[in-house]
């Protein structure tokens, strides 16, 4: 028990970051010399070059001229692309840079990141959500297997636990799981939340089948557990049942014709979201849609069909 003792505070002991970078916006580096140290730094080259990866400025950018356009303002300057010597100039610039900062995004072992932010957030946070390992055999989650859920409970146990300390009072947690562990993972939350906090269970369906389906029912959904740090919850309903408002509408807006239909071979293609549309007209027709009279999608009142 002695060794257990001395292991678990060898894990807890602080750890200190490795490397630490920022990303500000264009709009946000005010200061003149700030600007000039990036420009005039090596690592511009390959600023540059990301943004350019990343599809954020076109053939139209230059270097010289880009900092007076109205269109690059929000160009990120990433400080791991330039010199130590430019990266403080940089920060030097900020009278507060604590309250500049609106995110932060840690790579670490997330146990020991949550421990590293602690003191920091502790009470601070109206929303988390995890998805955490499905503990399916192919996610990377190493564990005996004659004791796997016992260790993936424990894992998750400690992280729920810290996680909790995290949110206000009016906070909610959010957590992704499949058949694997739902079961398991309800009781867990239940013990660490308090069983009168949980909220709801989430049922979120797939758009096409997963798993064998000759020898059992498919699988069609995930689930994620909500349960709040107590009574006082924050609820907002955001899903008003308007047709402009749904995101595949959004998504396939031009392809409706007047009747709020999507029909023959008048349809996206290259979106793998809607094979599932084709691909229910084609087994129950035997072919594949021609003409306008081939409905592939249909709108019933305010609510997309869904395959």
């Amino acid at each position: 028990m002695h060794f257990e003792n001395e292991l678990k505070a060898i894990w807890l002991k602080p750890k200190f970051a490795k490397n630490t970078q920022y990303v500000f916006t264009l709009n946000l580096i005010k200061d003149s010399n700030a600007l000039q140290s990036l420009l005039n730094d090596e690592g511009i080259k390959e600023q540059i070059q990301e943004w350019r990866d990343l599809n954020l400025i076109d053939e139209t950018f230059s270097k010289d001229t880009f900092i007076d356009d109205e269109k690059y303002q929000f160009l990120p300057f990433d400080t791991k692309h330039f010199s130590n010597e430019t990266k403080y100039t940089l920060l030097r610039s900020f009278t507060n840079l604590e309250s500049m900062l609106n995110g932060e995004l840690i790579k670490a072992d997330n146990f020991q990141a949550l421990n590293s932010i602690k003191d920091k957030y502790a009470d601070k946070i109206d929303l988390i959500y995890i998805d955490p390992p499905y503990n399916t055999g192919n996610d990377g989650f190493i564990y005996n297997d004659k004791f796997n859920h016992s260790s993936w409970l424990t894992m998750m146990h400690n992280r729920l636990e810290l996680a909790k300390e995290f949110l206000n009072n009016r906070g909610s947690i959010f957590i992704s799981i499949d058949d694997n562990e739902q079961a398991h993972l309800k009781i867990l939350c239940d013990e660490v939340f308090e069983e009168e906090n949980f909220r709801n269970e989430i049922v979120w369906h797939y758009g096409t089948y997963v798993g064998q389906t000759s020898k059992n029912f498919p699988r069609k959904h995930d689930n994620i557990m909500f349960y709040s740090k107590n009574g006082q919850s924050i609820f907002f309903m955001q899903r008003d049942n308007l047709l402009e408002n749904d995101a595949n509408y959004k998504r396939w807006k031009k392809y409706f014709n007047e009747n709020n239909q999507i029909v023959g071979n008048n349809y996206p293609k290259d979106d793998s979201k809607f094979d599932g549309y084709v691909n229910r007209f084609i087994n129950e027709n035997g072919r594949e849609p021609i003409d306008e009279k081939d409905i592939l999608l249909d709108i019933d009142g305010k609510l997309m069909d869904t395959v």
